[in-house]
């Protein structure tokens, strides 16, 4: 059955009669409505789209480029497309992609510095699910926004019919710092001004949102100001949370201007500054016609706003989108972001719906694919200045509150995480598996990093659902967890790590502890620490990898043997019991060591291989000959049998992961306070 993927802009009702004849698909295919909202930006006539459907795999159905108002919807933004999505077992997990490439109005193609495309990190993702014989409704609305001709202050940006603009300022146009507070003394003092105002279009409800704002000190627990707070002085209030070392003061002012038919708010907070060499202020706000539910953004919309982001001991004038960082516009995912606060016709509320209010920051990781898709059972790594973060009382030093989320389009799903390195220093590296596949080219904004819980207990982080193969042995035997098969020789789990015992057979070797769970595997990496603690004569340790058949005396593997006391190290393939012996030598940087740790490390990829010692490089990308070649198999254990005993060998900390020709890029967005 051939499906058809329905693009359109407005109400699917009306769209439905201009959409375009349908692409071919697959065989197996259901039916799929994609609604994208029209743009509503003032002037624009023309907006033109790159459409693309992946399935499951994942795989290309169809990409369309220059997919266009004016010849697909209402020539102001909204687009009607037909195409196919694919509902194939295996397969039916089909992700929409949208790209906008240019807009326009009366006089040509509107200059893309003028606006910020919510598309230009990335495609915009949505992900369903492609049922044979049936419709699938999908909802993309791009709210976009646009440098404006006029501004309350300095500079505004529009979007849709919102005029907003910001600004942080420490000093007077003179060059003066602000003296507006009084401290304790009754002396007006240096002061830092954090300004928002905005106003909707004609008969506009115009409500602001703001972030609490947090102000971060080195060895200081972290200042957190409720923007609801006031009107007028915050140390007036009940269980103020200032004065303090680093405030004297805070204020907070909030009001109405009805300009015309065009209502107008204002919100600005004012920070006494006392003592803040090396302090730093992170706030975030946005403004909307009408309230947002629980504090959230729109689901489904790339909704612009305002990111803070300033250091209090050198800050000047800050005018938005100034080009220091300071006051900077940027739009949120698919998934949305929450605001603490919200000031509206109904006043001043702090409503927002967070995963969990104990964590009190987020940032959102954006999680973008090469030309490679990327599958679900990929393992990813980022790293990020942790150090900082403890620094500043944001963080526990131990990690235990640095958790990943991931928006499931309801909420939250906490993923497994694990840390690569130690807490608390200035590159801690995590690594996680995805939750859904993301397909070439697409940027998925859907994740989260969460912290800032004091009392946060033990995190979800087991390697097992990160890795294809995460082994410690800690399990205290060969079944718990992770199966392992005793495959050849004398094996046993003592001071957690995996112990072999005067391994013993007429062939070189064995697969000693095999793991059959990696039968089907073809292109990955490993790393495992190893320990030779023999005493007798000669010895020879290492992994094997592509163990296509483990049975004794029938082997087919490739082993990485190493010589103890010696720099000499190999890869022997064994083929169909064949032993090719040392066929692709190589020398360590220094002797094998006797009764100490070493780390290795491997990489299998198609006919070829690559091992690390301890960090160096000794096999580069070398190709297998033709008769050592094995296209697929998991790993396994051992040593060479049959040397003097007494012969002991020591496995720890196995992982295996799959390897991806072009890994994601990851970068961390701006901090949301809660």
């Amino acid at each position: 059955m051939t499906s058809r993927l329905i693009v359109c802009a407005a109400a699917l009702a009306t769209a439905l009669a201009a959409c375009a004849p349908a692409d071919t698909g697959p065989a197996t295919a259901g039916h799929v409505a994609v609604t994208v909202a029209p743009i509503t930006l003032s002037g624009v006539t023309d907006a033109c789209y790159t459409l693309s459907v992946s399935n499951g795999v994942p795989e290309t159905v169809w990409t369309r480029t220059n997919v266009c108002a004016n010849a697909y919807g209402d020539g102001a933004g909204s687009v009607s497309y037909v195409g196919t999505c694919d509902a194939a077992a295996g397969a039916a997990l089909n992700t929409i992609s949208l790209t906008l490439d240019a807009l326009y109005d009366q006089n040509g193609e509107i200059a893309t510095g003028s606006y910020q495309n919510p598309t230009a990190s990335g495609a915009l993702t949505q992900k369903i699910t492609c049922l044979e014989g049936r419709d699938v409704a999908v909802d993309f609305d791009l709210t976009v926004m646009r440098m404006a001709t006029q501004g309350f202050f300095d500079v505004a940006v529009t979007f849709e019919d919102i005029f907003c603009s910001a600004k942080f300022d420490c000093e007077d146009p003179a060059g003066d710092p602000i003296l507006l507070l009084a401290d304790d003394t009754g002396t007006r003092s240096p002061t830092a001004i954090l300004a928002l105002a905005c106003t909707g279009g004609p008969g506009a409800d115009t409500v602001l949102h703001m972030s609490n704002l947090v102000v971060s000190c080195p060895s200081r627990a972290d200042l957190v100001i409720d923007p609801t707070g006031g009107p007028g002085n915050l140390s007036a209030a009940p269980s103020p949370v200032v004065p303090n070392a680093t405030l004297f003061e805070a204020a907070v002012y909030r009001g109405v201007e009805q300009l015309g038919s065009y209502n107008k708010r204002y919100w600005n907070v004012a920070l006494g500054l006392d003592d803040v060499t090396g302090c730093t202020l992170a706030a975030t706000a946005t403004a909307s016609d009408g309230d947002f539910t629980d504090g959230w953004t729109p689901p489904g919309t790339t909704w612009p706003y305002i990111v803070f982001a300033a250091e209090l001991d050198t800050c000047g004038r800050h005018q938005l989108n100034g080009g220091d960082g300071v006051v900077s516009t940027d739009y949120t995912g698919l998934a949305g972001i929450a605001f603490a606060a919200q000031f509206g016709a109904g006043g001043v509320t702090y409503d927002a719906s967070w995963w969990d209010p104990a964590w009190r920051f987020q940032r959102v990781l954006d999680v973008a694919a090469g030309a490679t898709p990327l599958t679900a059972d990929s393992t990813f790594t980022f790293t990020f200045d942790h150090a900082a973060l403890v620094a500043a009382g944001q963080s526990l030093a131990s990690g235990d509150d640095v958790r990943l989320l991931r928006w499931n389009g309801a909420g939250f799903d906490e993923l497994d995480r694990v840390a690569l390195t130690g807490w608390d220093s200035g590159a801690v590296t995590l690594a996680f598996s995805p939750a859904a596949a993301i397909g070439a080219n697409v940027t998925d904004s859907d994740y989260v990093l969460a912290y800032g819980n004091a009392a946060a207990g033990a995190p979800p982080a087991d390697g097992r659902q990160v890795y294809w193969l995460w082994e410690d042995f800690d399990d205290g035997d060969f079944t718990t967890g992770n199966v392992w098969t005793a495959n050849h020789g004398t094996w046993d789990v003592t001071g957690g790590y995996a112990r072999l015992v005067n391994p013993s057979g007429s062939d070189s070797f064995e697969a000693g502890l095999y793991y059959p769970g990696g039968a089907a595997w073809t292109d990955y990496e490993v790393s495992m620490r190893i320990r030779d603690a023999s005493t007798g004569g000669s010895s020879y340790p290492g992994p094997a990898l592509r163990v296509a058949n483990p049975a004794t005396n029938a082997t087919s593997l490739w082993w990485f043997e190493y010589y103890r006391a010696t720099t000499q190290a190999t890869m022997r393939p064994f083929v169909n019991n064949t032993d090719y012996s040392w066929s692709y030598n190589v020398a360590l940087p220094a002797a094998f060591p006797s009764n100490a740790w070493v780390t290795t490390e491997y990489r299998v990829v198609g006919d070829r291989f690559w091992s690390w010692y301890e960090g160096s490089v000794l096999h580069d990308g070398v190709t297998a000959a033709v008769a050592h070649r094995i296209g697929a198999g998991s790993i396994a254990l051992g040593a060479h049998n049959g040397y003097p005993t007494p012969q002991e060998f020591h496995y720890d900390d196995v992982r295996v992961w799959k390897h991806l020709p072009n890994p994601p890029t990851i970068t961390l967005g701006a901090i949301t306070a809660h």
